[in-house]
Parts: structure tokens; sequence; C-alpha cells
């Protein structure tokens, strides 16, 4: 119990301690510190509790853990760090520059998309108590609803050209509440119209690592207690012996689900793994179905095969197998040890852009979608972050090629 408890501490340590500051590799630091709370912060939490009370989840996954159910995690962790500090090159341009129009054409596609959304399936917050519910009226509208992710594109931009912090809030509310109210979820998008312009302003040097981390944990816990009503408890029922529990339960897979990678460990040491499977299945759930007329309503990537296959669940919720969860399903510890290795430099990308002097298109790009990729990381697996960098690099096309339509162009205004 207590090796979990070292590494995350050491790990902590690493972060704080590292030559190069944490604003300079903000996206780095924010995965390497919810991979080091999801496996070793988890497992400490999971030993200490079934051991301190009889809860009854915690306590059978308890008998679960091993020595080599902690060395994957460890040994995966080294290869992430060590992927991460590998040096890219980050091609700075002597002129770099943007038009404003792009965010216009963004947040009017996002706009779009929810008013198509809401024609097409009204607002679905309204519609249903029942979860199950809500996920299954959204079930053909995937490519439509991506497009309202390009409304972080536009607050990105609106707040480095006017630097208006309290009106770069107001809309990122704004945005976040119509967001949530209309798909009855999506909290990920929501969270992160506010959290992008903190993080921007975090990287810029405007306050400091304590208010970030204060920010991030009150977030945490709005974004949890939101999500809590969202699957049908009320605030009456908040408080109440059985609500509390379930909301220990739901906190802690929201936060630290380390117990999906104990769980697909087991499988796969009786079971075949799917293999590779898993990371053609992810790419093919963004085919349209007005291509694959037979596209099943549920495609097998990770996250459903550990719901459907190993936790037997038969509705539409899908559980976070976690990032090392998806890439044990793939290819055992070994997958998650390259994987690990190959997330690290990707992550580093991500820093080289979001840190450049000259905000360039790429550094917009990374700057509205990076907490979405890191959260698709650590949550759902590593190819589902490729598939998520993917379908937004195919879907920014039109954006960028109706920016050149535009007769004039905005300059980029420096402040």
């Amino acid at each position: 119990m207590y090796w979990s408890l070292l590494i995350l501490f050491v790990t902590l340590v690493y972060l704080v301690l590292k030559p190069e500051k944490i604003r300079e590799r903000v996206f780095s630091s924010l995965f390497i510190l919810m991979f080091a709370l999801t496996y070793f912060g988890g497992l400490f939490v999971i030993q200490f509790v079934s051991e301190a009370s009889p809860v009854s989840g915690f306590k059978s996954l308890s008998g679960e853990i091993n020595d080599g159910v902690i060395g994957v995690p460890a040994i995966s962790l080294l290869f992430l760090i060590f992927g991460n500090s590998l040096r890219t090159n980050r091609n700075r341009d002597k002129e770099v520059s943007y038009s404003t129009s792009e965010g216009v054409i963004s947040i009017f596609l996002a706009c779009l998309s929810i008013l198509l959304y809401v024609a097409i399936n009204g607002v679905v917050l309204f519609k249903s108590s029942s979860y199950d519910a809500r996920y299954e009226s959204n079930v053909g509208l995937g490519l439509l609803t991506k497009y309202i992710n390009f409304g972080l594109v536009f607050l990105i931009q609106f707040y480095i050209v006017s630097r208006a912090k309290l009106t770069s809030y107001l809309y990122a509310l704004i945005f976040c509440a119509a967001v949530f109210s209309v798909m009855g979820g999506y909290r990920q998008v929501a969270f992160a119209a506010i959290l992008n312009v903190i993080l921007l302003q975090f990287i810029e040097g405007r306050f400091t690592l304590k208010r970030l981390i204060l920010y991030f944990t009150i977030g945490i816990i709005v974004i949890n207690f939101v999500a809590l009503l969202r699957y049908g408890i009320s605030i009456q029922d908040l408080f109440s012996s059985d609500s509390l529990r379930l909301v220990v339960f739901f906190f802690f897979d929201g936060l630290i689900p380390v117990d999906a990678f104990l769980r697909i460990v087991d499988y796969c040491e009786v079971h075949k793994a799917p293999g590779l499977s898993i990371p053609i299945n992810q790419f093919l759930s963004y085919v349209p179905r007005f291509i694959w007329s037979d596209k099943p309503i549920v495609i097998m990537n990770a996250g459903n095969f550990y719901t459907s296959v190993i936790l037997n669940r038969t509705n539409f919720i899908t559980y976070s197998p976690t990032f090392l969860g998806e890439l044990y399903l793939i290819g055992g510890k070994y997958a998650c040890f390259v994987g690990s290795f190959s997330a690290g430099v990707l992550i580093r990308k991500l820093d080289s852009y979001s840190t450049k002097q000259n905000i360039g298109l790429k550094s917009i790009f990374v700057l509205s979608f990076g907490f979405l990729i890191i959260f698709n990381l650590y949550r759902e697996g590593f190819f589902v972050a490729l598939s998520l960098i993917f379908i937004l690099l195919v879907l920014y096309v039109p954006i960028h090629l109706l920016n050149h339509i535009i007769p004039k162009k905005i300059p980029n205004e420096k402040s």
C-alpha cells in the first residue's frame, strides 16, 4: 500500500522540482499528475478504504492488487517521463499570424451545430431524468456534436485579442451552460470552456501555481457535483445514506478510476484480449452513418468493450477504461510501456506549441483543444486521444477554407 503512496509523492516532487517551469509544460504536468493520481493515488485509496471499512466494491478490488499490477503503472510512468523529456523542435516562425475571422467562423459553426442539434433532438437535459435515455438520444449525431467543440477556438481567440478577462469568463460560462443543457452532459467540453481561459492566463504568468491548483480543485468539485444531478440524484437525496455511498464511488470513478485498469488486467489473465481491433474500432466510430449504413449503435472501442464485455453492463453508459486499461486490452504490459512513451512525446509536442511567444494557428488549436486531448488521454486512452486529434483536424479544414473565402482578414492584434 505504501509503495503507491511513495511513487505518488516522488512524482509530485518531480513535477515541482523539474528544470522547466510548470507553466512551460502545463499539458505534460497535468497529464503526469492525473496519471499518478489515478494509478498510485487510486491504488492507495482502494487499499486504505478496504482495510478501514467493509465497503464491498473496494474490498473486492483490493484482492486484485499485487506487486505485478503496481509494477506496470510504475514502469509505464518511467517510459512516460522519458518520452516527455525528449526535446522537440518548437518550429518558431519568424512571423506568425492568424485571422480572428477563424474564431468568428468557429463560433458560428458551433452555434449552428447547437441549433441543428436542438431542432433534431430537442434540449436533452430536459427530456428525461434517465442518463441512459439521454445517451441513447445522442446516437447518430457524433459529427454534429464535434463541431460544438469549436466554440472553444472562439473563446481562446477572443481572450488573446481583447485581453478582456471578465468578458472571456462570461462568454465561457454561457457556452458551458448552453452545451451542458442542450446535450444533457458533455461536461469535458463545458469544463474546458472555462479552464482554457484559466490555463492561458497561467501560461502567461498572470497568477501563481497555487491559484491554478485552487481553481482546478474548485472546478473538479463543481463539475462532479453537476454530474451527480445529471445521473438523477436530487439535491434532497444527496445526503441520504445510500446516496452518500454512491457519491463516494462516483467521485472515485470520476477522478481516479483505477478500478477499470484492475478489472481489465484481471480479465486479460483469463480471457483473450481484443488486441488491435480496439484502435481500429476507435477510428471506425467516426465513420458517418450515411456512409456506413449498417454501423452498429455500439462500436467496440476500449470503453465499450470494457463496459459491455468486462463489466457486463448493457445500458448506454460507457465506463472509462483509462489510459493504461486501453493499452492493456491492445497488447498487455508491453503495449502500456510503448504507449506511455508515445504519449509522453505527444504531450511534449503539445506543450511546444502552447508556450510560443507568437500565437499562430497551431498554437490556437492546441490551446483550444489541449485540455480535451489530455482528458481523453488519461480517461479513455491513447487511441481515443489520437482519433480526437484526427477528427478535429479534419473538421477544422472547412473553417480554414471558409476563412480564405472572406475577402478581408482581420490582422492579428498584439497586446
